[in-house]
């Protein structure tokens, strides 16, 4: 399996296996993609838990995250350590906060 997740990841989309070897070939196959920062994994456990469990609120906080994480890579600024950039997990983190956070109207009391 690792062989093929490494010479054809594009094949995969979702594996299945037990927990050791599922700790393995995430680590894998985030290093395919520039080291485990890059990789979804808390928006897709979220998404899971909430199927799983028949909680709204999971699946919702999973989607809002995901969309978080494209909309702060997709403007095309930041650029990870793991991919030869400068920008670390504080740059990352507080651009996914801001795509997370509202933009709200200044309140006037």
């Amino acid at each position: 399996m690792a062989l093929n997740l490494v010479r054809q990841p594009w094949d995969y989309d979702v594996l299945v296996t037990k927990n050791m070897f599922g700790d393995m070939l995430s680590e894998l196959g985030a290093g395919l993609m520039g080291g485990i920062g890059m990789a979804p994994l808390a928006a897709v456990m979220l998404e899971w838990l909430g199927e799983r469990h028949g909680n709204a609120a999971a699946i919702h906080a999973g989607q809002r995250l995901h969309t978080a994480v494209e909309q702060a890579f997709g403007r095309g600024n930041l650029l990870p350590f793991e991919l030869s950039g400068t920008d670390g997990s504080i740059q990352i983190s507080a651009a996914i906060h801001r795509a997370l956070t509202p933009t709200s109207a200044t309140n006037t009391a």
